[in-house]
């Protein structure tokens, strides 16, 4: 039973299946326990331990390993100081108390070094005529240090699959305790239902208003512009054709938005922007899998200035 903005779910809404955070991070492989090992090097054939020399962490390690308890694997390398955690199960205990049995799917980086996991927060959204989106939040966290613990907005438009991650709602303390716990929650359910509310209110407003292919194809040489051209000499080919891949790319998700919906409106515009950027240039790899990490680590880590750009002359 999903209990969507509930802060008073009891402990019967709570079943162990999939939906289930700490199941779903079971399955996924992503609740092995680590270890931290102190960081060494050999010199002049010794082996040389560095340790804080002075302060409250005076003879411990100045560095260490985080290693894979089952697989002996690296994950990360921290200065002494770093806070230890044993596992993820933190960040799934905590998601799970937030949004029971919401857990749609779980993410893992490589050997582990990166995790997200995505829950179903509300119903789908039905924007008018079929095109519907899907509010989410998506928590992350990382033993290799790329990522600090925190909890997003993520919004799925279903047709095309574009996702729209927003900056972090929270950052997700580690020392996090019971008594703290319950107001974190609240503080979640309600930056969660605020921003899902506001990327409802952004996309009706956008889908809202015409847009011409006139429109459209000025957009795109707004925010994909001519490389400067040298004093000396043409463009380099290199930039040139990088120029032409992201404008063929939008122009096409354009008419393929513009057909398949039977209008054109700036909601449509934004889309094609948005899904050029997350599928064609930044969902690279060998499998599907790999593309889908690659686009969405772009998401998380805040690059994507292409469709920030888009919304900015959109609604100006």
């Amino acid at each position: 039973m999903r209990n969507f903005f509930n802060v008073e779910a009891s402990e019967e809404d709570v079943e162990i299946d999939s939906s289930n955070a700490l199941v779903a991070l079971e399955q996924a492989d992503a609740l092995f326990e680590v270890e931290y090992k102190a960081a060494t090097f050999e010199k002049d054939g010794h082996i040389h331990r560095p340790v804080y020399e002075k302060g409250k962490n005076e003879g411990k390690p100045l560095y260490h390993w985080v290693v894979r308890g089952d697989t002996g694997e690296a994950l990360g390398l921290h200065s002494g100081k770093y806070a230890k955690l044993p596992s993820y199960r933190f960040l799934g205990e905590t998601a799970e108390t937030v949004f029971p049995n919401s857990t749609s799917e779980v993410r893992v980086w490589d050997r582990g070094e990166r995790v997200a996991l995505i829950q179903e927060i509300s119903e789908p959204v039905d924007l008018g005529g079929g095109d519907t989106i899907q509010p989410h939040v998506i928590w992350v966290s990382s033993f290799n240090g790329q990522w600090a613990t925190a909890v997003h907005s993520l919004t799925n438009r279903l047709w095309c699959l574009n996702q729209l991650v927003s900056v972090p709602l929270l950052k997700v303390r580690h020392t996090i305790n019971h008594n703290e716990l319950f107001k974190f929650r609240v503080q979640v359910v309600e930056a969660a239902r605020e921003r899902a509310a506001i990327q409802a209110t952004m996309a009706r407003t956008l889908k809202d208003q015409n847009f011409t292919d006139v429109e459209f194809l000025a957009l795109v040489r707004d925010i994909v512009p001519l490389p400067p051209k040298p004093l000396e000499g043409e463009i380099h080919a290199k930039a040139q054709n990088l120029v032409d891949k992201k404008r063929k790319g939008m122009i096409t998700r354009w008419e393929a938005e513009c057909e398949h919906w039977g209008v054109k409106n700036k909601w449509l515009a934004y889309n094609a922007v948005q899904g050029t950027e997350q599928h064609l240039l930044h969902g690279r790899g060998e499998s599907q899998e790999e593309k889908e990490l690659a686009s969405l680590t772009k998401a998380i880590d805040d690059k994507t200035p292409l469709a920030k750009r888009a919304l900015v002359v959109l609604n100006a």
